[in-house]
This record gives C-alpha cells, sequence and structure tokens, in this order.
C-alpha cells in the first residue's frame, strides 16, 4: 500500500531479513517511488541483483519496452548503473514502470517507480534527475 500524497513510509529490514536493507517509499502527484538499499549477505552481481529485481517489479500485464525518451540525467551518463523502463497494465490501468540499479561498495541501490501512463515523461524525467543526485552521493 502506498503512503498518502506527500507522505514517506520507511522500512528497515527486520533482523531475521537474509540481508541487510531499508527502504523508503513514497508517492507525490499520483507518482509512486521506492527506493531501498540492500547489502546481501552472499556473493551476487550488479547483473543478477538487477534481474531478480525487475522480475519481482516488472509484473504487469502486456508488459512492452516503453517508448518514451530516456531523461536527460540518464541520457548525458554511460555508467555502469542498470535501468529498465516498461509499460503495461495493473488493476486495469495502463502504467509507467522504471526500475534503477547500482551497485556501491557492496551495497545495492535500486529505485522503483510508477505513474500513470499519462505522467509516464514527466515521471520519469524527474525520476533521472533523482537517480543521479542519488549516484553522486554515492560516489562521495
Amino acid at each position: 500500500q502506498m503512503p498518502a500524497e506527500g507522505a514517506f513510509q520507511l522500512e528497515t529490514f527486520p533482523p531475521e531479513a537474509a540481508n541487510e536493507g531499508a527502504a523508503c517509499t513514497f508517492s507525490m502527484n499520483g507518482v509512486a517511488t521506492t527506493l531501498v538499499a540492500m547489502h546481501f549477505n552472499h556473493e551476487v552481481t550488479l547483473d543478477q541483483a538487477f534481474a531478480e529485481s525487475v522480475a519481482m517489479s516488472a509484473r504487469l500485464e502486456g508488459a512492452v519496452p516503453w517508448t518514451g525518451e530516456e531523461s536527460p540525467a540518464d541520457a548525458e551518463h554511460g555508467d555502469a548503473d542498470r535501468i529498465i523502463r516498461v509499460q503495461g497494465r495493473t488493476d486495469g490501468s495502463e502504467v509507467y514502470l522504471r526500475v534503477a540499479m547500482s551497485e556501491s561498495q557492496g551495497w545495492f541501490i535500486q529505485q522503483i517507480v510508477f505513474a500513470p501512463i499519462e505522467a509516464a515523461q514527466s515521471a520519469e524525467t524527474a525520476a533521472g534527475g533523482n537517480w543521479r543526485t542519488i549516484l553522486s552521493q554515492l560516489a562521495r
């Protein structure tokens, strides 16, 4: 369940969880964003973690690659993070989904964005800018 408009829902993984981590979910203007930081207790590559995340997140009916424009912030970076953008249906509505992931010092950082399809381009632009800010903070 998404938090109310403008609210944040912060969750740390319980001690009995298989891996350390925390997640923050927030909703603004009908766009839901989840940020996750996770440290696996076993060896995992970025590609393995990303594939698992996409499989868990992209459960959309009729999912196909999103045909919009990638965010300007993403377009100017050729770095090693992973991003997928798809569109499909959930609960009878057409939606946009973005899953981005990067790894830093054994921690996997993930951004998941859901938006109504009519808000997809603005959600992508904002998400790309936010993702680049997150990655710049990790680089510090």
